[in-house]
């Protein structure tokens, strides 16, 4: 076999192994973000409801139902947008297909090449969407004392 097809296709093996494991650790990262978020949200319902219980409905209970609020909304578009199943293209084509191929062996490379291609590049545009939802909500995140702030001020 070319030399060059053999570098090719090793090249091509390692990169569609590396956006299958980004996808991976995409995954991993959305996980404990949601983990975080649901503790946060969680915490402050409880906290809204002994607020609420104590002295009726006051500017803290408000501040704190509007972040609870606010945390379990974001934890929804954490889910829909990182964590929803979508497909991840295969890396590898099935024996079957290639079994079947009339081709040589070089162009039978060649066309697995160009299949692969679409592949890494499906898997890419799949792994730069997770990240950019996760990177936005962890940056909606960090706004959540200003959501306890407005909520506060509005109902004092």
């Amino acid at each position: 076999m070319d030399e060059k097809l053999k570098w090719v296709e090793d090249e091509a093996r390692a990169n569609a192994a590396f956006h299958v494991a980004s996808a991976d650790v995409l995954a991993k990262e959305a996980n404990t973000t949601l983990n975080l978020m649901l503790v946060g949200a969680s915490g402050s319902l409880a906290y809204m409801v002994t607020l609420a219980e104590r002295g009726g409905w006051s500017w803290s209970a408000a501040g704190m139902g509007a972040v609870s609020a606010y945390l379990f909304m974001l934890s929804a578009i954490l889910v829909f947008q990182c964590l929803r199943i979508r497909p991840i293209w295969p890396t590898a084509n099935e024996p079957e297909n290639l079994i079947k191929s009339d081709l040589a062996l070089s162009d039978l490379i060649t066309d697995q090449l160009a299949s692969k291609q679409r592949c890494i590049i499906r898997n890419r545009d799949r792994n730069d969407e997770v990240g950019m939802w996760l990177n936005r909500c962890r940056v909606a995140v960090t706004v959540t004392p200003i959501v306890f702030v407005l909520a506060a001020v509005w109902v004092y």
